[in-house]
């Protein structure tokens, strides 16, 4: 695996890796629609909640061995969708594995242990595998067999995570940009707007009412806008500094990368 690489070609992480085998994931609550990822949850919240505010981000693996189409995608939350975007720029992906390439796509679900990371505040992301015929017909059943099994989108997946995880280890600062999230509810604000149109169209609320509600949400929209706007200018001085470091790093300036990474701590 992953960590038998790091270790087999020398590898000195910077931070702390925990590799974790999650179990209990098809269990939780009784006569809940939401009965998955039990583990991983009593895993962040009871058995480590010391992982929330300290992990910067949880790599989680689903299905790694099987293509469910001819584009690989990195499923994540909001906050990591701009550095995985650089970081897949910069990556060489497996043509015969994944015809179309590897794309970022966002937000996270509820179909796996990441979920349970993300709601305990911890970054998360997983290979993309809710997509194609599998999980309609195959997916949790008696069908499921090692046909499906793959060595080469298996192999991808494991060397792509494993430079991912090198990646986030030569950052100097935490590389998440909130820009996403805030346009995602400029979105939804935009949306509501035009419902609100279609209610005086019914007669459900009257035209003052509107005027005066799409006045407020003017105003959350500005400051939404505004809040994206900062936080896209914090990311770029955030993946300044982290190209700077990797570069440092690369070179094997390592007492000028230590020197770079203490003066950055502010802003973190």
């Amino acid at each position: 695996g992953i960590a038998r690489s790091l270790k087999q070609i020398g590898y000195k992480p910077r931070k702390t890796l925990v590799f974790c085998a999650m179990a209990a994931e098809e269990w939780g609550v009784a006569g809940s629609k939401y009965d998955w990822s039990a583990g991983a949850y009593e895993q962040v919240f009871s058995a480590c909640p010391g992982w929330q505010g300290q992990v910067i981000a949880d790599l989680n693996f689903e299905l790694p061995a099987h293509a469910h189409g001819r584009k690989d995608g990195v499923r994540c939350t909001y906050e990591y969708v701009d550095f995985l975007e650089d970081f897949l720029s910069r990556v060489q992906v497996d043509g015969q594995a994944y015809p179309d390439g590897v794309e970022v796509v966002y937000p996270i679900q509820t179909w796996s242990d990441d979920f349970s990371m993300a709601i305990a505040g911890i970054p998360s992301m997983v290979n993309d595998f809710t997509g194609g015929s599998f999980m309609e017909t195959h997916y949790h059943s008696q069908f499921d067999n090692d046909a499906f099994y793959d060595e080469q989108v298996y192999r991808l997946h494991h060397e792509l995570f494993a430079l991912l995880i090198m990646a986030l280890d030569e950052t100097c600062v935490i590389p998440l940009c909130s820009a996403p999230v805030m346009k995602r509810a400029l979105d939804g604000y935009n949306a509501s707007s035009e419902i609100l149109r279609s209610f005086v169209a019914m007669d459900l609320i009257s035209p003052m009412t509107l005027a005066s509600l799409a006045e407020k949400i003017s105003d959350l929209e500005k400051m939404l806008s505004d809040a994206a706007d900062v936080a896209e200018s914090r990311y770029e001085s955030r993946r300044s500094l982290n190209s700077h470091y990797r570069a440092l790093l690369a070179e094997g300036r390592q007492k000028e990368a230590e020197c770079l990474y203490l003066e950055s701590r502010e802003a973190e």
